[in-house]
């Protein structure tokens, strides 16, 4: 949930769409990776292979600034500044997109809403109830027993290629 939360929240406006759909994509990548690591190496080495990655990315995450969006929020707009530049460029003026983001928080702020208030919404209740639809079918379409067994798939449909 953060990842892509975290990516739209520093991502450009004009971009902020396709940053969004990288995220299934590079999954998508990364399953592809293991496929391939795992072909070659043992269980084990493609374990600790696997494991080297995302520890890399924590290690260097960690010098990733706070989300300009987070700082406002939290009012902390000085520091905003200074997530824009490092995120952009030194170069860089965040002061028109600074302005947007001070007054889209200052919105959401005066149109605060409780859980309850929100699901109570017709929009609120079609958003839902289309994501679980999604979620559902591509769950009960077999994705997961196709990417499971996709090993066993190729190697059947090797061997009957090959009559």
């Amino acid at each position: 949930v953060s990842a892509p939360q975290y990516s739209a929240e520093i991502a450009e406006k004009e971009i902020r769409g396709i940053t969004g759909t990288f995220f299934q994509v590079l999954i998508n990548l990364g399953i592809l990776l293991v496929y391939v690591v795992g072909a070659f190496m043992s269980v084990f080495w493609t374990s600790v292979i696997m494991a080297i990655i995302p520890i890399v990315f924590g290690l260097v995450f960690l010098l990733m600034p706070e989300s300009p969006v987070y700082l406002v929020i939290k009012r902390r707009n000085d520091d905003a500044v200074k997530s824009y530049k490092w995120l952009r460029g030194a170069e860089y003026d965040p002061e028109e997109e600074m302005e947007e983001l001070t007054r889209e928080v200052e919105e959401n702020e005066r149109n605060k809403m409780t859980f309850g208030q929100i699901f109570r919404r017709k929009a609120s209740q079609r958003a839902l109830m289309i994501g679980f639809g999604l979620m559902f079918f591509q769950q009960v379409s077999g994705i997961n027993i196709v990417i499971f067994y996709s090993t066993n798939i190729f190697e059947v449909s090797s061997i009957l290629g090959n009559r």
